[in-house]
């Protein structure tokens, strides 16, 4: 009998794993919106134990890409425009707030963090990796949000960006051009590095607006 107080990091490793492989095949929908997939399924498909399995989707589900229904199995969140744009309007806020809180904390580590990420939004573009430059995007925000050094900013970040990111793809691959939201993060991280707290606030909400404009035209 096992009774170690520590927990399994196997299984939290293999947690990791699982979720990353989720999480891709949701933003690419390769798990198609409102599909229904069993655990079951999941298992044999990705060669998993349930127990990280269940770890994986419990923190997916906390960033409502799946919704999980005991008995009745997982289902991969829908994606509604008019939910979209409830969305964008609750980012645009929290994300300027993060953006206008970074300012007054940022570092030149915190600079070159954000410098290496558009260097390699620019790579993807040039790869025409479409799920190589949403992780990208979603690198850069989470990135401005963890500069704020506020925990609650950083969590709600984190929580509602992931949600853009099955949208973000969808357009790109419906022929949207993402070129010009890796020009406005730059703009962005140029007033971050002269901590200028109202034009940051000021270019991400705008950049978060532009987004939307552009991602509901190439739907």
């Amino acid at each position: 009998m096992n009774t170690a107080p520590f927990p399994d990091n196997n299984n939290s490793r293999a947690s990791d794993r699982i979720e990353e492989q989720l999480r891709d095949m949701i933003i690419t929908l390769e798990l198609a919106p409102g599909a229904k997939i069993s655990e079951a399924e999941l298992i044999q498909r990705l060669g998993c134990g349930r127990t990280p399995l269940r770890e994986a989707l419990q923190r997916l589900a906390q960033e409502y890409l799946v919704n999980a229904v005991p008995h009745h199995g997982v289902s991969i969140a829908q994606l509604s425009l008019p939910d979209y744009v409830q969305l964008i309007e609750a980012v645009s806020h929290v994300e300027g707030i993060a953006a206008r809180l970074a300012a007054a904390h940022i570092t030149p580590l915190d600079e070159q963090r954000l410098s290496d990420i558009l260097k390699r939004s620019d790579e993807a573009l040039k790869r025409v990796d479409i799920l190589a430059f949403v992780k990208c995007d979603y690198e850069f925000h989470e990135g401005v949000a963890a500069i704020s050094r506020n925990r609650y900013v950083i969590d709600t970040v984190i929580r509602l960006h992931r949600l853009t990111s099955r949208f973000i793809y969808l357009a790109w691959k419906n022929g949207g051009d993402t070129r010009i939201s890796v020009t406005e993060h730059r703009s962005i991280l140029d007033a971050l590095r002269k901590k200028n707290a109202s034009e940051a606030e000021r270019l991400t909400f705008e950049h978060t607006q532009n987004s939307k404009e552009r991602i509901i035209n190439a739907l």
